[in-house]
């Protein structure tokens, strides 16, 4: 037994030291590769090509990206362009809070705001490439472009969390506030717009936004106050009746409503897998000459 120890403590020695080595390779690695762009965005944060470079580098690229993000300064559109470009190859947690802050900071110019937004997105899943002209534009002409194919993003040393979609769509939601500068509130619309077609799952609604209202017989009033179009599921308890039924956003002053005729029974709204109306008391008065 004292062998089987020894050789034991033999193995995680040598593992130990195999590791050490390891690391100081890739320290190397990334120190040779690296430094130069580090270097540039510390002394020079609207160098284009230094993000680039930055972005292969997964030890020191989200720390020199990070960094650019957070200081406020007048960026132009071709470094603002690039510097989304860069995060967006670049997956790491460090990087992803440093843009989360800048999205939310009510200070900062509303042209890096809309930025952030982009970068948010990217990182919600790569195929989005939404351009700063299409969320920021007053023409109606507002969608989210797809990118196919492009580079492997580069995976930082500090992993995104399991809860970054989820995070983000609610970075989205907070940001459709009347409170907030429009430019940054329009941005925000059409990304959780697209999400709300995209990916239900991970698009929050607000409490009560949906309703349903019993009407005359079979007639029941679908009505929303959502800041977005959604696409509700509709059941009736103990039927096989299952419908999907689009209706575009409302607001508590003026709700949008959507008359259905629907099969006898309680009426279960759903939408991404969570209930957000029941209707099980479905007998309203008919209008005079009515028949139920």
């Amino acid at each position: 037994m004292h062998s089987i120890a020894s050789r034991v403590r033999v193995c995680i020695a040598v593992a130990g030291l195999l590791s050490t080595a390891a690391g100081s390779m890739h320290a190397q690695k990334e120190t040779e590769r690296c430094q130069r762009a580090k270097t540039a965005l510390s002394t020079q944060e609207l160098d284009v090509e230094a993000m680039e470079e930055a972005s292969r580098c997964p030890e020191s690229g989200p720390l020199a990206l990070a960094e650019t993000w957070e200081r406020a300064s007048a960026k132009g559109a071709v470094q603002r362009a690039a510097l989304v470009e860069a995060t967006g190859y670049l997956r790491d947690g460090r990087l992803f809070d440093a843009v989360v802050n800048v999205a939310l900071d009510g200070t900062r110019s509303a042209p890096d705001r809309v930025a952030a937004l982009q970068s948010l997105m990217r990182y919600y899943d790569p195929s989005y490439a939404p351009s700063f002209e299409a969320l920021t534009s007053h023409s109606g002409e507002r969608s989210v472009a797809l990118r196919i194919g492009g580079p492997t993003p580069t995976l930082g040393s500090v992993p995104l969390s399991a809860s970054t979609r989820t995070r983000i769509g609610e970075i989205l939601a907070q940001l459709m506030s009347p409170r907030q500068n429009s430019s940054v509130r329009t941005a925000a619309g059409v990304l959780r717009q697209r999400l709300a077609y995209d990916d239900p799952a991970h698009t929050p609604v607000a409490d009560g936004a949906i309703s349903l209202i019993a009407g005359c017989g079979d007639r029941v009033t679908l009505r929303s106050t959502a800041d977005v179009d959604l696409g509700i599921n509709l059941e009736v308890a103990g039927t096989s009746f299952s419908r999907k039924y689009s209706i575009r956003a409302g607001t508590t002053a003026k709700p949008t409503d959507r008359l259905l005729s629907l099969p006898r029974g309680t009426v279960i709204a759903t939408y991404g897998g969570r209930e957000l109306a029941r209707l099980s008391v479905r007998n309203a008065p008919c209008p005079p000459g009515i028949v139920r």
